[in-house]
């Protein structure tokens, strides 16, 4: 296979149809994880049962604290992630100013501490709320 990428048509069949060798879907994962298509990757991994590039991936959503790409892992596993790696997850989305994925992370790891000291840190000041609303609102308008 050239290192092109398959078109979504050719994605397909080589997912899904007749053709379909589990044989060649670790080496098509590898063109779609060089391309930065890590969820294309992915399936093609969990089609060929390569736990070395499951794993992989893995790292890379625990890294870049990608709570979906974790979650999507699952799913096609079938199999859950223990509570160290979505703690993990939540460490390094928080690291990576991605506040919403840690609350997601430690919620899905049970740490009621992290969770609780997010909580908190996300409390709005009434003070910092300007009294007529957002700047920038757009005018009203009719409809007619």
């Amino acid at each position: 296979m050239s290192s092109a990428l398959p078109s979504a048509l050719e994605r397909r069949g080589l997912l899904y149809g007749k053709e379909s060798r589990k044989a060649d879907h670790s080496s098509i994962a590898e063109t779609y994880l060089g391309a930065g298509r890590t969820m294309d990757a992915l399936e093609f991994f969990v089609l060929a049962g390569d736990t070395g590039g499951i794993d992989r991936i893995r790292d890379l959503a625990v890294k870049e604290g990608d709570v979906f790409l974790l979650a999507q892992i699952e799913r096609l596993t079938q199999i859950e992630e223990d509570p160290e790696t979505w703690r993990r997850i939540g460490e390094s989305s928080e690291e990576n100013g991605k506040t919403a994925y840690a609350l997601m992370a430690y919620e899905k790891a049970g740490d009621t501490e992290a969770l609780a000291r997010l909580d908190k840190d996300l409390v709005i000041d009434p003070e910092n709320i300007p009294e007529n609303g957002p700047e920038n609102t757009p005018e009203e308008t009719e409809l007619t």
